[in-house]
């Protein structure tokens, strides 16, 4: 080793640099959902209907996310047409469903 003389400074050396583990702020991506063919299948059967004039209203809630157990979905719900002019007769239709699933559980 070197001597350096008195009052001189310090040769600069550079320390080995050690990374820490990262941890990501952002939550992973939503778990992928399987995609449900009956869903696919009604919406495109819809889509025909409105683009051939069939279909004029429409009252929706839609469920985005994944079947894993625990995950949220995300819920979007609306009335668009006729459904959206109609309110009374949409609030009907509503309450028809609602009668329905309520006899199904």
């Amino acid at each position: 080793m070197k001597r350096t003389r008195k009052g001189a400074p310090a040769p600069v050396t550079s320390p080995a640099l050690k990374l820490a583990t990262v941890t990501p702020l952002c939550k992973p991506d939503s778990p992928v959902a399987t995609v449900r063919q009956d869903c696919v299948d009604h919406l495109r059967a819809m889509l025909k209907k409105a683009e051939r004039g069939e279909l004029v209203g429409l009252v929706f809630i839609s469920m985005c996310g994944s079947n894993t157990p625990g995950y949220v979905f995300d819920i979007d719900m609306d009335c668009v047409g006729e459904a959206q002019d109609n309110k009374v007769f949409t609030l009907g239709m509503v309450a028809a469903l609602n009668h329905r699933l309520v006899e199904e559980i």
